[in-house]
């Protein structure tokens, strides 16, 4: 179900293994690649772009972010083009078991949503923000 954030945008976020949303991911990286999906839908008239950050409220003990440059326990990335009105983009990140143990229901918050229409600076919305997932680790 999509989080509506400000009135700009309507924000759902899954762990997809590539094909499909999985509800849980193994403990040990895997051959199969699992991504955390981001889905920015802009429900405003006006383009725009979106920038957000998720983090792991538990830290990286069971899962970890692949490729991050701010560390394993987060993530933040932006859409490089404007968002037309009444259309959505992906914005996502690998993620992988630590190999340390299982979990149940483990965290996955999304803590930040910017948003920029043309020439403005990032605004910050903080409407519905925070707002989060979890995922088993088995």
């Amino acid at each position: 179900m999509p989080v509506s954030v400000s009135g700009i945008f309507a924000i759902e976020m899954e762990i997809s293994d590539g094909t499909a949303a999985v509800v849980s991911i193994p403990a040990t990286p895997s051959t199969t690649t699992y991504k955390h999906v981001v889905g920015v839908e802009n429900i405003s008239k006006h383009p725009a772009l979106c920038r957000i950050k998720a983090v792991l409220p538990n830290g990286h003990g069971l899962l970890h972010f692949v490729g991050s440059s701010l560390g394993p326990a987060e993530w933040k990335k932006e859409t490089p083009y404007s968002i037309p009105g009444g259309v959505k983009r992906n914005l996502a990140c690998q993620i992988e078991g630590s190999g340390s143990g299982t979990g149940v229901g483990e965290p996955i918050d999304c803590v930040e949503v910017w948003a920029k229409c043309g020439a403005l600076i990032w605004n910050q919305l903080t409407s519905n923000v925070p707002f989060g997932i979890s995922v088993d680790v088995t």
